[in-house]
């Protein structure tokens, strides 16, 4: 694996349209999204390359973000 893209949508959008964070790096294991909204339902795909292609897509998680306290 030469890395990995993740995919994410809030969850309640209409349209198929993803944001993507791809992480180059045979050893990188993680991948920190920002500016997502508060208490907000995300979908969540993840897909590996190497330098013979992409990976089948992940199954799609659906995580929902933190609560902000104000802080």
């Amino acid at each position: 694996m030469d890395g990995f893209t993740v995919l994410y949508r809030r969850y309640d959008d209409d349209d198929n349209n993803y944001d993507r964070r791809t992480v180059s790096g045979s050893s990188s294991r993680h991948a920190v999204l920002s500016q997502l909204d508060a208490d907000t339902a995300y979908s969540i795909i993840i897909r590996s390359f190497n330098r013979h292609g992409h990976s089948e897509l992940s199954n799609t998680v659906v995580m929902t973000t933190l609560v902000h306290n104000g802080q």
